[in-house]
């Protein structure tokens, strides 16, 4: 991930257009997740569409739901 790259999606499926319905699968998808797993991103980084795999951190999230 780098600076001004906008997620539009994680793991090949798409955001919704609502940001807390957004928020609220992405919260999902890293609660389920194992500390170290990856994931992949979907980014629009420079008006050019790419997929990053990012490294899920060992801290675990606060349980979301």
């Amino acid at each position: 991930m780098k600076r001004g790259d906008v997620i539009l999606g994680i793991g090949g499926n798409a955001f919704p257009g609502d940001a807390d319905a957004a928020l609220g699968l992405l919260k999902n998808v890293l609660v389920d997740m194992p500390p170290g797993a990856s994931l992949k991103l979907n980014v629009l980084r420079n008006g050019t569409l790419s997929t990053d795999l990012v490294e899920v951190p060992v801290t675990p999230i606060p349980d979301a739901r």
